[in-house]
């Protein structure tokens, strides 16, 4: 073989080598039950559930230790259930309480599990260097660029309050996050969002459908795990539709007698025109799906300005970079200083700004259900007047509103799209 064509199928083969890794979602293969990890550039580690009692010590220990990961910053139960917490005992007394940074769960509020799982899990929170109940809004910041957000909790919503019967079942008490990235390469900016929500549900008349509200919330994501193991409970299809992930994985075990993942949800997530794969850690015990994979421990690697799951690269989003200015972007203009501290007006797609001291400021665009539909990443802006495109190609026509949020309040101003 020529050296030239070794070099290019090289290139061809192994595209990741080449790019800088910011962070993995590892999706680790505990049978029936969740254990996900989230691993930073910046060496931090976040473990939100440990599958059922025994996976701890079998399964996810090793698994740390094939990674080198002695010491946990955030150890999270998405709630108490034991195919979720059953393992987190083991975790705390395998690497010891004192590596363990932060415990973080739904809290005490009644009812409470009275599971042999739930009694081991709160006695070895409580060893570790801090316990701590989840408040809805909570943002972590895992690096400069990633952070994990709180989006429902204990059968709250953000933004939407208590959800009407979702305390009477301890799956729409799970805590639901989002992970998201916002970076800039080469001149572009690249954002990656992520969603996991443990055994939240949406299709069900015994109880309250959590996913319907928190769709809204959520907005456009990259990837996500499908709730609660692709029960026919979960995935409804105002959720599926707002989210448009490009990557479903499903956590789930062999021969599991919840029939899980359910055809019905498979045929929700194989007609969403966004999912290109659905990947489940094994097999299960009910549907099946053309765009299914079966991969084991389910991986995805984020680079610059793509990711990745297997042997499947997906291409990030982006856009101008907010220095460098194009046609669609920010162009600054000079003008004098008004009194107001923040003067904004749209006209059709336009935002103008006339900022007469330096701010810092972000934008984010929502479509009129309040699902976010485009973000520019905060900046300092200099004194002068700024112009913003404020719409993407893909974007329909309809009223959006553009919120302008900066340390001193938030403006909001009403636009309209015309195709």
């Amino acid at each position: 073989m020529k050296p030239q064509l070794y070099i290019l199928l090289s290139l061809l083969l192994f595209p990741a080598d080449l790019f800088s890794q910011r962070f993995t979602i590892h999706h680790i293969d505990v049978a029936q039950g969740d254990a996900t990890l989230i691993r930073t550039s910046n060496g931090k580690a976040i473990l939100i559930d440990a599958g059922d009692t025994g996976k701890g010590e079998d399964v996810i220990l090793p698994y740390l230790q094939s990674l080198g990961i002695t010491s946990i910053d955030y150890l999270i139960a998405s709630h108490y259930h034991s195919d979720h917490i059953g393992g987190m005992d083991e975790i705390v007394e395998g690497l010891s309480p004192d590596s363990i940074r932060a415990v973080l769960d739904r809290g005490s509020t009644p009812p409470l599990p009275t599971s042999k799982a739930f009694r081991q899990y709160s006695s070895a929170a409580q060893t570790t260097r801090g316990h701590q109940t989840v408040y809805l809004g909570q943002s972590i910041k895992l690096t400069d660029e990633l952070s994990l957000q709180c989006l429902a909790v204990d059968g709250a919503v953000l933004g939407r309050g208590e959800i009407k019967g979702s305390k009477g079942d301890e799956n729409n008490r799970s805590i639901a996050w989002l992970l998201s990235s916002e970076h800039t390469e080469g001149g572009k900016n690249f954002s990656f969002r992520y969603f996991t929500g443990g055994d939240c549900g949406g299709v069900t008349e015994a109880y309250a459908d959590l996913e319907t509200p928190l769709a809204g919330v959520v907005g456009d994501i990259d990837a996500m795990k499908i709730n609660h193991h692709g029960s026919r409970y979960s995935s409804n299809r105002t959720f599926l539709d707002s989210l448009r992930p490009e990557a479903a994985v499903i956590s789930v075990g062999d021969r599991n007698t919840y029939h899980h993942p359910a055809q019905e949800t498979l045929d929700r997530l194989q007609s969403t025109t966004s999912v290109r794969y659905i990947y489940q850690t094994e097999s299960g015990n009910g549907g099946t799906a053309p765009k299914a994979k079966i991969l084991g421990t389910v991986t995805i690697s984020v680079f610059d300005s793509f990711f990745t799951i297997g042997a499947d690269t997906f291409h990030l989003q982006w856009r101008p970079a907010l220095r460098n200015q194009s046609m669609n972007s920010i162009v600054p203009t000079p003008s004098a200083a008004t009194q107001n501290l923040i003067s904004a007006s749209v006209e059709g797609g336009l935002l103008t700004l006339n900022l007469p001291e330096g701010m810092d400021m972000s934008l984010r665009l929502f479509n009129i259900l309040g699902q976010e539909v485009h973000a520019q990443p905060g900046r300092h802006f200099s004194p002068g007047i700024y112009q913003i495109h404020l719409f993407d190609a893909y974007l329909p026509a309809g009223v959006y509103l553009v919120r302008i949020t900066t340390p001193s309040g938030v403006l909001t101003k009403k636009a309209i799209l015309l195709r």
